[in-house]
């Protein structure tokens, strides 16, 4: 993933630096195409445009492509602004639901001083419930899915089970609604972003000779993205009577509150298991556990971890993006407005030969356009392509599929054209009002 970074960036070093290259050598580049294409020169009003503009760029080449290279800054501050917002967000919706998820593969004894120290606290519980995660007899779906998603990581050696009669539990727990469970059928609940290959996935299920054949699938938040939690992106829903045998994967409790749990007490939480992994003192010997080590999340937690994230990523890269598109639109129609005594006696000299009001507007129009379109049409290729390069580095699942790709990169689209046509129709009213309209 580096290297495809690192050439993302070399590849915007070289387009930046055509873009100079393209703004400075356009003035001579435009008497050469028509020179090769008299038909288009002498074609309606093409030679007056195209020369307006080639002799503005005469004396501000540089400052065009400058324009060019901070709103192809913003656009890509934009876009990376929502990739991040949406990183924490799917991170938010993925991790977990439970106001507080502890799990290990050593044992409930692992667990109890949790419970203990929840009960000891009074902090305020709906439901509680401790619980364990089996292995399966293969890893048949995990070997599915990774010709699907190969960039996904798989933490369990083998697919994994849970109780019907946990599931069951855990939906009315999470306030998600009831299942329909049909005898010898196996449900799956997986990532939402697996959906569509999971409910593909159609072989049959067999633990210790009894074979369940394939029921539905089910994809709300159920704390499987990261290590620790209810699969590796899916799990198998089997009657309880069929996990009686099998290995235990870990051993998990997972808590519903009334209240969100508070910094405080999570930081407590998290030190009972930073005790039991003191291995550099090894002052705690009582709590450690050699190899184990205990997987915590909170939902609250992970929303204030959100928003210390939003105050210093997000907010600072739409400002700057704010900063940088006033700048540049700034800087474009100060030059444009400098101009004007020009232009307002080129039309008047026009007019006085016989040019039309309306045509007097259409040319006046055509000029304002490519003026300020030309230094966005590069920014958006590079930006695009930047922002395209860096939806990759986020983890698997934070960018469901193309179309919210999509989204994403048009949302930031979206938002510096708006902003960048308000600043364009107070620039064209003004110097339309004083070039033209007050001959």
């Amino acid at each position: 993933m580096r290297v495809k970074i690192g050439s993302s960036f070399t590849g915007a070093v070289i387009l930046l630096i055509a873009l100079y290259v393209f703004f400075i050598n356009f003035s001579a580049g435009v008497p050469a195409f028509f020179d090769k294409r008299p038909a288009k020169k002498y074609k309606g009003t093409n030679v007056l445009v195209f020369r307006q503009l080639s002799s503005k760029l005469k004396t501000m080449g540089i400052v065009m492509a400058t324009v060019g290279v901070l709103f192809t800054i913003t656009l890509i501050a934009e876009g990376a602004g929502l990739q991040f917002s949406n990183q924490f967000q799917r991170n938010e919706e993925l991790r977990t639901k439970f106001d507080f998820y502890v799990s290990n593969t050593g044992g409930e004894d692992g667990l109890e001083e949790y419970q203990k120290f929840l009960h000891e606290n009074d902090v305020p519980m709906k439901q509680e419930y401790a619980y364990q995660i089996y292995y399966a007899d293969g890893n048949d779906l995990q070997q599915y899915l990774k010709k699907e998603y190969p960039k996904y990581w798989y933490n369990y050696e083998q697919d994994t089970l849970m109780k019907m009669s946990d599931y069951i539990h855990f939906r009315e727990m999470l306030g998600y609604e009831n299942v329909e469970v049909q005898a010898g059928e196996y449900l799956i609940h997986g990532l939402d972003v697996m959906e569509d290959t999971l409910r593909s996935y159609e072989k049959d299920l067999e633990l210790k000779g009894t074979v369940l054949k394939r029921g539905a699938t089910y994809t709300e938040n159920f704390t499987q993205y990261l290590w620790g939690g209810n699969g590796d992106g899916f799990i198998f829903v089997v009657p309880d009577e069929l996990t009686e045998n099998q290995e235990v994967a870990n051993y998990a409790y997972a808590v519903v509150t009334e209240k969100p749990i508070e910094s405080s007490v999570y930081n407590q939480l998290v030190s009972i298991r930073d005790r039991k992994v003191d291995v550099e003192t090894n002052s705690n010997t009582e709590y450690y556990i050699e190899g184990i080590y205990d997987t915590i999340y909170a939902i609250n937690a992970i929303k204030e971890e959100n928003s210390t994230a939003y105050a210093l990523i997000i907010f600072p890269l739409f400002y700057l993006s704010l900063i940088f598109i006033m700048t540049a639109t700034t800087i474009l129609t100060v030059q444009l407005l400098r101009e004007t005594n020009r232009y307002k006696e080129m039309f008047t000299l026009l007019h006085k030969l016989g040019q039309s009001r309306k045509d007097a507007k259409k040319v006046l129009n055509r000029i304002l356009s490519i003026y300020y379109l030309m230094p966005v049409i590069p920014a958006l290729v590079i930006s695009i392509s930047f922002l395209i390069a860096l939806s990759k580095v986020f983890d698997y699942g934070i960018v469901m599929n193309a179309s919210h790709l999509v989204r994403m990169v048009g949302s930031a689209v979206g938002l510096f054209v708006g902003i960048y046509l308000l600043y364009v129709l107070v620039a064209y009213v003004s110097f339309r009002r004083n070039v033209y309209d007050k001959r």
